[in-house]
Parts: C-alpha cells; sequence; structure tokens
C-alpha cells in the first residue's frame, strides 16, 4: 500500500518519531479519561 500510493504521487513518510512525539502530550480530556478508566478498574478489584 505505501508504495501504491507513492506511485500515485501521494507524499508518504515514516511518522513513527512524531507519533511517539504526539503520545508523550495529553490534554486535560485524555487526562481525565485515564482517570475515569484507572478508577473503573479499580472498582473491578475492589468487587472480588
Amino acid at each position: 500500500m505505501f508504495h501504491a500510493l507513492q506511485e500515485e504521487g501521494v507524499k508518504v513518510f515514516h511518522g513513527q518519531q512524531i507519533m511517539l512525539a504526539a503520545r508523550e502530550i495529553k490534554n486535560w480530556d485524555e487526562i481525565q479519561l485515564r482517570t475515569q478508566a484507572a478508577s473503573m478498574v479499580d472498582g473491578v478489584y475492589h468487587i472480588q
């Protein structure tokens, strides 16, 4: 697929470093969702 896109004139490049950097940055909503998910997991362990 990578090469097919290039053949069609689409500029494709390796974006792993960009994505790794972006994953390090969390906004308020992401932090709240992670906190909520952690609370849900804690609740499951408490029930058992």
